[in-house]
């Protein structure tokens, strides 16, 4: 949160505290609930207990606007160590199983998630066996530090989020409708590497229009638009091949290019080099590419999606055919391309997966349970394409 979101938040809190709290001056737990509308009891209750510092089980405005305080202007430790104390039901220093299940049970619940009891409990003992390093039972603040500093990224939502837990609703819709998604700060921190990316590709397509028109510049405006055009597509009609090679998005996903590079966003990236085609294109061209727009995968009708992508092989017969420069971009992307296609189907012989479980989650997300064969090895970074006309329809 904004400086000046800070203080519209301390000031609608003590608002919020003066009109529910009596002539003591201080509230009880369910006033608490009320004041700043906390959904889930537990963290509720686990901040109540937290901000009441002398154990009178009602706290007063200056003990609930120091406690504020920390989380908004504290260090990344304190806010750290205030959400262990969150997780540390019993007050002994150290997170147990239980507890970190119990604090796992109440994330979901928040979230709407539903999670079969058997899941929860393996969900719980993975990460608890990632983060006690002494293997004692237990997680310690420092053990729970360490762990998290191994990811920056992880650590830095967390300690946000301890303050945006008690985020009025209200001002966060305020905040929503004043300004435009695209043009927050957290809109930029959270896309940075896609943004660099389009500013890059945006750049390199007009340095290749450019060129293209200033070497046909005896030709008068049409010929040296239309040669402008000509290079962007040729540039464009690879590169959207560049963007669906699956199996080195999936290696590169490994190495240390995946923290430059949008890897992840691949399919939105491969659309917008789409739409950047049909631009360059003639609007003759426009019916059969609208066939390929994403409103055909929503409507459920994955097939026509499906084969009508496979016409990629005609469009770049007839680019080379067309195009006297177009085989100079091609030959490399299309060689990667070619040899993907011969390892997908050798692997696709070599034992096939099979769907053991099909849960849907909450926004739309499909939770999916797979064997596979021992000869595909497991590991977190692989993706694998799934298609499957009725799938596509969930």
């Amino acid at each position: 949160m904004s400086l000046d979101e800070d203080t519209r938040w301390l000031e609608w809190v003590t608002k919020q505290f003066e009109s529910i709290a009596g002539e003591d001056k201080e509230i009880d737990i369910d006033e608490f609930k009320r004041a700043l509308k906390v959904k889930e009891s537990f963290f509720a209750e686990r901040f109540f207990a937290l901000f009441d510092s002398d154990g009178s089980s009602s706290i007063s405005l200056d003990e609930l606007l120091k406690a504020l305080d920390l989380l908004i202007h504290g260090s990344e430790t304190d806010k750290l160590r205030f959400l262990f104390q969150v997780y540390d039901v019993d007050g002994s220093g150290s997170i147990d199983p239980d507890e970190l299940r119990i604090v796992l049970k109440s994330c979901l619940r928040e979230s709407a998630i539903s999670l079969p009891e058997e899941k929860l409990d393996d969900l719980t003992l993975v990460l608890f066996e990632s983060a006690d390093k002494d293997k004692s039972g237990a997680i310690t603040f420092e053990e729970l530090k360490a762990e998290l500093e191994s990811f920056p990224e992880v650590m830095e939502n967390l300690t946000i989020s301890a303050a945006n837990w008690l985020k009025p609703p209200d001002l966060e819709q305020k905040k929503q409708n004043h300004t435009p998604r695209y043009l927050t700060r957290a809109y930029w921190h959270n896309n940075c590497r896609k943004l660099l990316f389009l500013c890059m590709y945006a750049f390199f397509s007009l340095m290749l229009f450019v060129n293209a028109m200033l070497q046909h510049s005896y030709g008068g405006g049409w010929y040296m638009v239309a040669k402008g055009c000509g290079q962007c597509l040729n540039f464009n009609c690879t590169f959207i091949m560049v963007l669906m090679l699956r199996r080195c998005l999936t290696w590169l996903r490994a190495t240390w290019v995946v923290r430059v590079l949008p890897l992840d966003q691949n399919i939105l990236l491969h659309q917008i080099v789409g739409y950047a085609i049909l631009f360059y294109t003639a609007a003759a061209h426009q019916r059969p590419h609208l066939q390929l727009c994403t409103f055909v995968r929503r409507s459920g009708h994955f097939e026509i999606f499906y084969w009508s992508h496979l016409s990629y092989v005609w469009v770049w017969t007839l680019l080379m055919v067309h195009c006297a420069n177009f085989w100079k971009w091609f030959v490399g992307p299309g060689f990667v391309f070619l040899l993907e296609k011969i390892i997908g189907i050798a692997v696709s012989r070599m034992g096939g997966l099979y769907i053991v479980e099909v849960n849907l989650l909450p926004s739309k997300v499909t939770h999916l349970v797979i064997k596979r064969p021992a000869v595909l090895p497991f590991q977190t970074w692989r993706l694998r394409l799934h298609q499957h006309p009725r799938d596509s329809k969930v």
